[in-house]
């Protein structure tokens, strides 16, 4: 088998190709340009390329056409390169023979800047081309981003309808093709720098990148070489030739043409590649990517003949980079195998640089730079106002970093954007040792510290090529002396202070901090905390044991998290202490870090009564749900206060619980008395959270003051009920009121009533529902009655003495086990001695509900106000309940039932409630002041209940329960059947017109007044 070689030919500035003596024009040479193999043997036809027949061996006897037929252009092209290039091949005989090696330049091409075209390229038969993006190897982009040239683009193709394949040689860019949006970063060790290929084509255009905080000054661009090929008979760029390499145009060598998906049939190979640098250069190998889990190939590297790998089934490569004066050689023994991109694959990038290049330096990378830091600086390898530039070839420079007494530097890294299988960054601190070459340490929120006179050493080094944005690294200063006055007094000269452990934003391990805090006699301290103990916010963890703690003589805070803790926090008339410590323990990582700063002020309450509100007391049964978001403005306030009437009696606040931020909670100020006399005082997020506090709050001056101390634009309310303690009704001071939850899960307990009063028969047990998002209604489920066999009652309001909505016993506990009840506030009777499970949650009734009517049952249908009233809503609201037959109108089982039901309340003019037997009217009222009055409807199918009137008003509430008809008759359907009369007991009230008569269903039933 004849020897063959290469001869590239170059594309000059002139737009002209040097062949020879022979000139061609712009025209001709875009028909030439290309790759061209020569016979040594007998030394023709240079514009035919032999073809690789099925072993992968060359065949010269068989011939293939560069050209086309369609492409006659180019043929006089062609004969004048022929005849101008024929005394050559005697020459190149002559080098091969002698030398063995062969200049092999690629022809590379930038793309144009401020197109709005692509670039179209055409690779001819088995040819190669180099790519590269505009300025080239400055960066495509400004800082931000933004593109300076506009976009770069490509279109390329095979000339003669070959498969094409691109690999990148240096790359970190974004960009668009017709199958999909990705990116190109050679510093990925796990994926192929290739592109996705169409139709034996790939065109592709630059996309703005998208940057984070970590990659704002990165460098972006590219270089590739792409090349034509039939199949994967022979690896990519394969030659027997050796192939000389300069700093003008690199090579690449890899395991397959193809990296898309497994589509593709590799087959046994034994593959070789020769490299030699041209003379006063560096040959430098770096593998991109190479992992090799075939236990049957293998991967060989030889220096000038030397050994200097053979690695394969998993192995590992010793170095990403070799570098060598002489040559090298790279074998590669592939299976039989698909092109699994997730398999064994490898790229290597062959380049050289000249010997003679003198190490780049600059004011911001010297040899060797000392610094003792008392305030924070950077470090880098680069000049800050050159971003467009990679940092300089062969650099290298050493930071050696200290501080004084009481400093902590803490070095994170801005950014590290370097050619990280060729040019080297460590940082080493007493306790660590980093080298950012190494992805697995690409923690851009990494923190490496010292302390005092600690040295931090970085040192940077790069190669002769291929450089990139290049480093920053912050070097934070930290104070680690207490700060501020350990004494504070505020008065009216010192109204404002600020409490910080440290001067810098963060604070450092090993603290010991206290101050004490005091304010003027009959004022209200204020202090905002703004807190974030180290890992605490985030972690979830007490990793550090950090602690803050504030003790105003009687209870201690102790806030770690600005989350957990409300703003601002109010104090009565308390001198405070509040202590600080660290631990030892060092932060690895930026958001350990910790910080926090008091804002501390007071408020005379003298002031404050201008924005004061008064509510009075009058009657035991007298409550309040009250909402902070009534309290508007900052230092707006309302006092509660029995009435002469009950000074016997107590006054009494429970805190109901919150679904809420708790740092936007609105933590009022609570008062144990008025703005003239304060016994004591708490917040309502103390009496939330705080397990030392006692709830309820019972007044021991027969007045409670809530006091709204901030105001904020993002609020969250929170509520509070207050009532009355009288023994002669209530059987304890303490739980005795329950709320659901807001959040709509479901709250449960156990009561025991408990009286100390022997004269009570019952204990009243509150209930309070907070619509909110999850629901407007309160579903009241008792789960079991133990210790009586009375009844249970529940009651709207607080009045003992009204008609309650059910009562519940032993023997009827599972007809009232879905209850939903509308209104903010329940009682429920619980006999003395007696022991109730109970659960509530808040739920939606839905505008029209139905209920089956074969199961013996029992529920409530109600006016959402009942029994209170609220005049601000007027909308009109219809609601409906339809008890209904679970069988077909045609079927033979007589399935009917018939419903008992009360009516209790009263509806405006503006209001209705029909009732519906089937499809006939059966009862209707509108327009009553008091209604009390009691059915019974015949059998049917179905009864309907409908309701239209004012979202506000008082309404009405209806007790029904379904009775289903015992046993199974056929069904009646006969015209003759006489339905019963439908009667009010004795103590019914009449059901009036708006005109005042009695109206009188005569349709299927009779009402008989």
């Amino acid at each position: 088998m004849s020897k063959t070689m290469e001869y590239h030919y170059r594309y000059s500035t002139d737009k002209e190709l040097s062949v020879g003596k022979n000139q061609l024009t712009h025209e001709e040479s875009q028909c030439t340009s290309g790759v061209y193999l020569f016979d040594h043997k007998a030394c023709h036809l240079l514009n035919n390329i032999p073809k690789i027949d099925e072993s992968g061996q060359r065949n010269q006897m068989s011939f293939v056409k560069v050209t086309t037929e369609e492409d006659k252009k180019c043929e006089k092209s062609f004969t004048e390169v022929v005849n101008g290039m024929l005394h050559l091949c005697i020459v190149a005989l002559i080098l091969t023979t002698l030398q063995g090696v062969v200049s092999a330049n690629i022809k590379f091409r930038e793309c144009p800047k401020h197109s709005t075209e692509s670039l179209s390229i055409a690779i001819l038969h088995n040819g190669a081309a180099g790519i590269r993006s505009y300025d080239w190897p400055n960066s495509m982009t400004l800082p931000d981003g933004e593109p300076r040239f506009g976009n770069c683009g490509f279109k390329i193709k095979s000339a003669s309808n070959q498969n094409v394949a691109i690999f990148f040689t240096s790359a970190q860019f974004q960009y668009h093709t017709s199958l999909l949006d990705g990116s190109v970063n050679t510093n990925n060790r796990s994926n192929v720098p290739t592109l996705p290929v169409t139709h034996r084509k790939v065109h592709f255009e630059t996309r703005k990148p998208q940057y984070d905080v970590k990659t704002h000054y990165h460098w972006s661009g590219f270089e590739a070489i792409v090349g034509a090929y039939d199949n994967e008979n022979m690896c990519p760029f394969e030659s027997d030739a050796v192939v000389e390499v300069d700093d003008s145009a690199p090579r690449v060598i890899a395991s397959q043409w193809y990296f898309d998906d497994d589509s593709a049939t590799l087959p046994q190979r034994k593959c070789q590649w020769t490299f030699a640098p041209k003379s006063g250069y560096k040959l430098k190998i770096a593998f991109s990517v190479f992992i090799i889990n075939a236990t049957d190939e293998s991967v060989r590297l030889y220096d000038d003949a030397n050994p200097v790998f053979n690695l394969g089934g998993a192995e590992e490569l010793p170095s990403r980079v070799f570098y060598t004066e002489k040559n090298f050689r790279i074998e590669y023994d592939r299976s039989a195998r698909m092109s699994d991109p997730l398999s064994t694959r490898f790229l290597a990038v062959i380049s050289a640089f000249s010997l003679d290049v003198k190490p780049e330096t600059s004011e911001y990378c010297t040899a060797n730079t000392t610094v003792t830091l008392t305030d924070d600086r950077t470090l880098t390898n680069y000049n800050v106002t050159q971003l467009l530039k990679p940092y300089g070839n062969s650099q290298e420079c050493n930071f050696y970093v200290n501080s004084v007494p009481g400093k902590e530097v803490q070095f994170s890294v801005s950014t590290v954007d370097i050619e990280d299988c060729c040019d080297s960054l460590t940082i080493e601190t007493p306790s660590a040792t980093v080298n950012f070459s190494n992805p697995k340490n690409d923690d851009s929120n990494a923190v490496y510290s010292t302390v005092g006179a600690e040295v931090a050493t970085i040192r940077w080094k790069s190669d002769g090529n291929y450089g990139r944005a290049g480093f920053r690294i912050h070097a934070e200063v930290l104070d680690c002396k207490c700060s501020g006055e350990k004494v504070i007094n505020l008065n009216k000269n010192n109204s404002n202070v600020y409490i910080s452990p440290s001067s810098t934003l963060y604070y450092c391990p090993g603290m010991d901090c206290q101050w004490t805090l005091s304010a003027p006699e009959n004022t209200i301290l204020i202090l905002e905390l703004n807190v974030y103990l180290r890992s605490q916010c985030f972690s979830n963890t007490n990793g550090f044991g950090d602690s803050l703690e504030i003790f105003d003589g009687t209870t201690t805070y102790k806030p770690q998290c600005v989350f957990d803790q409300p703003a601002p926090r109010p104090f009565y008339k308390k001198n405070l202490s509040i202590n600080f410590e660290s631990s030892d323990k060092r932060v690895t990582n930026q958001d350990e870090n910790g910080h926090f700063d008091i804002k501390a002020s007071y408020v005379d309450l003298v002031s404050l009564r201008s924005k004061n509100t008064v509510r009075f007391f009058n009657d035991s049964a007298d409550s309040v749900l009250f909402r902070t978001s009534a309290l508007v403005e900052q230092f707006s306030s309302v006092t509660f206060t029995l009435s002469k009437e009950l000074s016997s009696k107590k006054l009494q606040l429970y805190p109901m619980s919150m679904d809420a931020s708790l740092s936007f909670i609105d933590n009022v100020l609570i008062m144990d008395g008025d703005l003239s006399h304060v016994a004591s005082s708490t917040s309502i997020y103390d009496l939330l959270y705080n397990t030392t506090v006692a709830r309820p709050i019972t007044s021991t001056t027969g007045s409670i003051t809530l006091v709204l101390p901030y105001t904020s634009s993002i609020r969250h309310s929170g509520a509070m009920f207050l009532k009355v303690y009288d023994d002669s009704r209530d059987c304890s001071e303490a739980n005795s009121v329950f709320n659901a939850p807001p959040d709509g899960d479901t709250f449960q307990t156990t009561y025991t009533a408990k009286s100390q009063n022997s004269k009570l028969l019952v204990c009243p047990l509150m209930i309070l529902s907070l619509p909110g998002s999850f629901g407007d209604a309160l579903n009241l489920r008792i789960n079991s009655i133990q210790g009586t066999d009375k009844s249970v009652k529940v009651l709207p309001g607080t009045e003992h003495n009204v008609i309650p909505f059910y009562e519940v016993s032993r023997n009827n506990l599972s007809m009232f086990n879905n209850t939903s009840l509308y209104g903010d506030l329940f009682t429920i009777l619980v006999p003395v001695g007696a022991t109730i499970h109970f659960s509530i949650k808040m739920t939606t009734v839905v505008a029209d509900r139905n209920v089956a009517g074969n199961t013996h049952s029992m529920g409530i249908f109600m006016t959402p106000n009942y029994p209170n009233g609220d005049a601000s809503k007027q909308n009109i609201a219809e609601r409906s309940l339809q008890i209904i037959s679970l069988s077909s109108y045609d079927s033979q089982i007589d399935d009917r039932f018939k419903v008992k039901f009360d009516i209790n309340g009263k509806l405006s003019s503006a209001s209705s409630l029909d009732v519906h037997v089937d499809s006939k009217l059966f009862f209707r009222t509108a327009n009553v002041d008091s209604v009390r009055l009691s059915f019974v409807s015949p059998y049917a199918r179905q009864v309907t209940f409908r309701y239209k009137g004012p979202e506000g008003e008082k309404g009405f509430f209806v007790r029904y329960e379904v009775i289903p008809k015992p046993g199974d008759r056929p069904v009646i359907g006969s015209a003759n059947d006489t339905a019963p009369t439908i009667a009010p007991k004795p103590n019914a009230a009449a059901v009036l017109s708006s005109a005042g008569t009695v109206v009188v269903i005569m349709a299927m039933f009779i009402l008989v007044i």
